[in-house]
């Protein structure tokens, strides 16, 4: 049943029911707990338990526990907080959420939990009564069977009658500013108690100007805080499929054809529109809460709250037997009346919420029509972004590669007479970790270049599990010029720092759990010349482009399996990250067409001089691949994840049709919206949206998006992910760890993360084409990105993904690690000769992850590769 309240006038009951609060007693018992089991000596917060009776006959005691505030209570704010449900206990936000306890989850093994203190806690600010309704709720209870039966409607007097008599008896917190707060269903509560007490005020007014406080206390209400609310239960439950959309969770193709088909109507389709039900079928096919039971339950707990005995028999987290009807469908209405009463109003949504998308909240305040003071800004914590509210050229060189041009016959003839150039070491000891490796490390250098006046250095460490048969993948990291280190020791490799340890000095080392190494052979590769340790013995060997750079790495790799010919037969994988996405695809393509070469001039494969690779495909994180498209797609990704508002984008779009990175400067309208959007993102960690944007210690290249930052942290002890990598240049500039490491002396006056001073010409704006031709060659190919990167987001690789017009082979599905979702993905099939073959093209969006993430996600990375390796679907 919908029900609204007109708030035009106030009725007879009212008058009526006034005259008989006067005549009511409070019934109510509280208790101070100065110690609590599982926290150890006496608690340094004031906490009270207690019952206050309401209904008709006080048949209803509503259990509650208040936390003054530990910085004012005398002039800080008083909230009353609800949890959702309905029947979910407050305990819940007590220990769970903004209250001052939590328990001790790692070191919980069963028995009695015990219980820390929340260094976020809201009673740092604020006095919180935490209160178990409607009754059923908690520790709540009724005296009757009839008292048990409840309501929207019901519960929502209930409330109020407890706050009008718990004031009566706290009649000192009767002046601080009141706030009436909840989260999930309580959104369909709150505005209900908060109209409740605008009623009763205006009658208090009325009957007791003097504010009689022993009768009826004239609460202080400044306004009401929500968190993800249920508002209007078919708009918040119609959200899901756009917000669906939005995070990536479904495809363009899937939510176009549904929104549709559909007509926007996802919760109740019309059963005859059978296109509509096809998608609707295809979207749907797509513990810690134990302590608190096991505390709640505890006996000696029940005693040190001053439950009453015999009133619960078990506590619930949530009870759901509750006699309960949810006569309220919609509070719209009431937010719209409350609009009008001059309230604060502050409505919070976390983004990765599908229960009640952020997507459906944002439409129904829309729906308000209110005036805007402010759009869309992002809000930061120690300069970092921790949401969005609303106040609110390039050559472009391609290659068709149809054919082998007659260079790729003159060179092959010089392979030939090529002398392997290579040194090579194995590493036992490392300072910073203490003892002797438990992996088998190998550091060199592989000569190329016309006169092998290019020395590239490597890492290479052979998979912990079965280095015989695992396969053998050859990483880049992006920049360019950005050290394959950086895969080593943050990303992928075995190693990584103890960061929490460091201190300044020589950095320790640890093993990485989620190492890359547990199933494959890696060759971390430093290139182009210039990155990390590889050198050039000429000032004309550091010249090098997208091109050259391919054709060297090639070169490395061939020399390299001359010297590791143990190493030919392994599956091999071309992979890497960022900026690597163009260079990657260009290196597939030069040892596929060598392999052509090989089979046509050696057949019998003369591995002395031509090794016969073993290629299977190739891997690309969060890649670069159409410079403009994935800067171009920042725009459309800053709207999906909320940075900027349905307006501008929508302005924007149409405006700038689409062209956000070289628009018509003479287009004022699309310059004005471009200069509002980037206002809104400019102090955004593009990176990882949601951590501190910081001034950079190395410099950027392709990543550099220097344009889009506004302000660099002035705060120098908040962390950064950048401070990390610190470690890394004392680290690898350590005399004792180049020695370790055999790196030649003179070579390297300095060692950089990312040299950004390479003499190199980045003349490949797009690899797309290559994608299209390597998509018919029967490779292998897994594509992945971080839902939190806005360098290159998702969005833009979709698109190009999309724009190859591969065949389809399952569609969006999530991908799980142990049994948590870790994002979305989608296979394709590949057009080999015009037959479609059942190797796999996947694109995989990896959740909470950044640029880049394994960096991020290393354990759900682990897991989507050693699938992937071994055929298994992710």
């Amino acid at each position: 049943m919908n029900y609204y309240p007109s708030g035009k006038f106030i009725s007879r009951e009212w008058w009526h029911l006034l005259l008989l609060f006067s005549l009511f007693d409070v019934a109510a018992s509280q208790s101070i707990i100065q110690t609590l089991p599982g926290y150890p000596g006496t608690l340094p917060i004031k906490l009270e338990t207690g019952y206050v009776s309401v209904g008709e006959l006080d048949e209803v005691q509503l259990f509650y526990y208040f936390v003054e505030s530990e910085r004012n209570p005398v002039k800080d704010p008083l909230v009353l907080w609800l949890t959702g449900g309905p029947g979910c206990s407050a305990f819940s936000g007590l220990v769970y959420e903004i209250g001052p306890l939590m328990f001790d989850i790692p070191a919980f093994n069963g028995s009695s939990p015990s219980l820390l203190l929340n260094p976020y806690s809201w009673t740092k600010i604020a006095s919180i009564i935490f209160l178990d309704a409607p009754v059923g709720s908690g520790f709540s209870y009724a005296t009757t069977s009839e008292g048990y039966h409840s309501s929207d409607t019901k519960s929502a007097k209930d409330t109020y009658t407890f706050l009008r008599k718990w004031l009566l008896k706290h009649q000192r917190f009767i002046q601080n500013p009141l706030y009436i707060a909840g989260d999930s269903y309580s959104g369909i509560l709150v505005p209900m108690i908060v109209l409740e007490i605008t009623n009763a005020s205006v009658l208090i007014m009325i009957i007791l100007p003097a504010n009689e406080v022993g009768y009826m206390p004239r609460m202080s209400l400044q306004g009401y805080m929500l968190g993800n609310p249920g508002t209007h239960l078919y708009m918040d439950y119609n959200a899901r499929i756009p917000y669906a959309h939005r995070v990536g969770l479904i495809s363009d193709d899937y939510y176009q054809s549904a929104k549709r088909s559909c007509h926007g109507e996802y919760i109740s389709p019309d059963p005859n529109n059978a296109e509509c039900i096809y998608y609707l079928q295809l979207i749907k096919e797509y513990d810690n809460y134990v302590t608190c039971y096991v505390w709640a339950n505890d006996p000696t707990v029940r005693e040190a709250l001053h439950i009453r005995d015999g009133t619960k028999s078990e506590w619930r987290r949530c009870n759901k037997s509750l006699s309960y009807d949810e006569d309220i469908a919609s509070v719209v209405e009431y937010h719209r009346l409350l609009t009008r009463k001059g309230y604060r109003v502050l409505i919070y949504s976390g983004d990765h919420d599908m229960v009640i998308p952020y997507v459906g909240t944002v439409a129904w305040i829309n729906s308000l029509n209110l005036t805007i003071d402010d759009n869309w800004r992002p809000w930061f914590v120690n300069s970092q972004v921790a949401g969005a509210f609303p106040d609110c050229k390039r050559s472009n060189q391609s290659w068709n590669g149809k054919f082998i041009s007659w260079e790729w016959w003159h060179l092959l003839l010089l392979f030939a007479l090529f002398n392997v150039v290579a040194s090579q070491s194995i590493i036992q000891t490392l300072p910073g970790y203490p003892g002797t490796l438990p992996i088998k490390l190998e550091t060199g250098y592989v000569s190329v270049g016309e006169v092998d006046e290019v020395q590239l250095f490597y890492y290479f460490v052979e998979s912990e599990r079965n280095p015989v048969k695992d396969p053998l993948v050859l990483w880049l990291t992006g920049g360019p010029g950005c050290s394959a280190f950086s895969g080593l020791v943050y990303e992928i490799g075995p190693l990584m720092f103890d960061i929490p340890a460091f201190n300044g000095s020589s950095p320790s080392l640890l093993l990485n759990p989620y190492s890359w190494t547990k199933v494959a052979n890696i060759i971390f590769l430093d290139a182009p010349v210039g990155t990390g340790f590889s050198y050039a013995t000429t000032s004309q060997g550091y010249h090098s482009s997208d091109t050259k750079s391919a054709k060297d790495t090639y070169t490395f790799l061939r020399k390299w399996l001359l010297e590791h010919q143990r190493f030919i037969e392994n599956p091999l994988y071309i992979a890497g990250d960022s900026y690597s996405g163009i260079l990657v695809p260009m290196i597939v393509l030069e040892i596929s067409n060598a392999s052509v070469l090989i089979m046509i001039i050696l057949p019998a494969n003369e591995v002395g001089y031509m090794p016969r690779m073993s290629l299977q495909g190739y891997m690309l994180g969060n890649p670069g691949t159409d410079i403009h498209m994935d800067k171009n797609a920042r725009v459309a990704y800053a709207h999906r994840v909320g940075l900027i508002s349905d307006e501008y984008y929508q302005s924007a779009k149409r405006s700038c049709r689409g062209e956000y990175v070289s628009p018509d400067p003479n287009n004022a309208e699309c310059i004005y919206y471009l200069q509002l959007i980037k206002e809104c993102t400019g102090r955004v960690n593009i990176a990882q949206i949601l951590e501190p944007q910081c001034s950079s210690p190395w410099g950027k290249r392709y990543d550099d998006y220097s344009k889009d930052i506004l302000m660099p942290s002035q705060q120098e002890e908040l962390w950064c992910r950048y401070d990390n990598y610190v470690t890394c240049y004392v680290w690898a500039n350590d005399p004792t760890v180049r020695e370790a490491l055999h790196i030649r002396d003179g070579t390297k006056s300095e060692w950089r993360r990312c040299n950004k001073s390479l003499s190199y010409e980045e003349e490949i704006a797009s690899v797309v084409e290559y994608h299209r031709l390597l998509s018919e060659k029967g490779y292998r190919v897994l594509i992945y990105s971080g839902d939190h990167d806005m360098v290159v987001p998702y969005v833009g690789t979709v698109a190009w993904i999309n724009s190859l017009n591969l065949t389809i082979d399952d569609n969006w599905r999530p991908w799980f690690v142990n049994g948590q979702v870790a994002g979305p993905k989608r296979v394709f099939l590949m057009n080999i000769l015009n037959t479609l073959v059942t190797l796999d093209i996947i694109i995989s969006i990896v959740i909470g992850g950044g640029h880049t993430a394994p960096e991020y996600k290393p354990k759900e990375c682990l897991a989507m590769v050693d699938r992937w390796f071994s055929f298994y679907p992710l």
